[in-house]
């Protein structure tokens, strides 16, 4: 019999998707795609004038965003 094999093939996989995740999370973290701060990006006025500009917000949540990061 047996016994616990399927548990252990059940541990394996779970041990692998674990590595897995953690390897992905260096790469995404090494590669810049991951969590950024603000130095060199664009400030948060350009970027809310560009949500601005292309629609993406009313002027009254405009001038609301722009009273709060200021």
């Amino acid at each position: 019999m047996m016994g616990g094999g399927g548990f252990m093939l059940l541990g394996s996989v779970i041990l692998l998707v674990l590595i897995g995740l953690i390897v992905w999370m260096v790469w995404t973290i090494a590669n810049g795609n991951g969590v950024r701060n603000n130095i060199g990006d664009e400030s948060t006025q350009e970027i809310l004038k560009k949500r601005y500009a292309r629609g993406e917000i009313t002027k009254e949540q405009f001038d609301d965003m722009k009273k709060n990061i200021t």
